[in-house]
């Protein structure tokens, strides 16, 4: 009998050892209220595996069945019995652990790779916006970069001929006010040479007036088609801006 009892004893820890060695360990292997202990969770698992303890040891060490005497084949089928409580109970456990552990992984892997989403659209945004910044006007307004910068490239075009014509327009009123200082200097020398004689007081108050009223019309001129050119260059970089953010 004591030999029976021992191959009990150690095919009870091989079946221990081989159910925490198994992969896959299903529900339906175990009966009763081991198999029940698959549906708890992390924190009950451990509350029922205390009270299937306990139960196996008070039927193990109750006085009544220490007076009858119990053979060691029963103590060995006790003790086979808590063994297969434990091994289902840790497997299960493990198993559990296992499933929630993949969960959470999956969802951190998800969300970094949305942030890796997010992440690569602003940098993608932000190299459009330093592309802009970095490079002038002129260069983003080149004949093959489209309509609207062809338009910005013959308003400035444009633009450049009026200042020119305006520059050369201001050296031609210079020149004529050069002109007009030299005559009024040689008519006061006259006026004033050695013969003293009497001479009617030239007129000339109302041509240097007319050439100041010149002047100033010509610098207002330049005033306003350097603020417009200003205002429509501000304008147009807007626009290159949010059609190439907007793309």
């Amino acid at each position: 009998m004591t030999s029976t009892a021992k191959g009990s004893s150690q095919n009870a820890f091989l079946s221990l050892r081989a159910r925490l060695r198994t992969p896959e360990c299903s529900p339906q292997q175990f009966s009763g209220r081991v198999a029940r202990a698959t549906h708890l969770d992390g924190g009950k698992i451990q509350e029922h595996l205390q009270c299937e303890l306990r139960k196996v040891l008070a039927a193990h060490l109750s006085p009544e069945k220490q007076g009858d005497g119990i053979s060691v084949g029963q103590n060995y089928a006790l003790l086979e019995q808590l063994a297969n409580s434990l091994a289902t109970t840790g497997s299960n456990l493990h198993h559990q652990n296992t499933r929630e552990i993949e969960n959470v992984n999956e969802a951190i892997q998800s969300k970094i790779d949305d942030l890796s989403f997010e992440s690569n659209a602003v940098l993608a945004k932000s190299a459009k916006i330093y592309q802009i910044i970095a490079q002038p006007l002129a260069e983003l307004a080149e004949p093959s970069a489209g309509e609207h910068e062809d338009t910005v490239l013959e308003r400035m075009v444009l633009l450049h001929g009026e200042f020119i014509s305006a520059n050369d327009k201001i050296e031609t009123l210079h020149e004529q006010w050069q002109s007009c200082v030299r005559a009024e200097q040689e008519a006061w020398m006259r006026l004033t040479d050695a013969d003293n004689e009497p001479r009617e007081e030239l007129q000339l108050q109302d041509f240097v007036d007319s050439i100041d009223e010149v002047m100033l019309n010509g610098e207002s001129k330049i005033n306003d088609i350097d603020a417009e050119y200003a205002e429509y260059i501000q304008v147009e970089s807007l626009k290159v801006m949010q059609t190439l953010m907007g793309g």
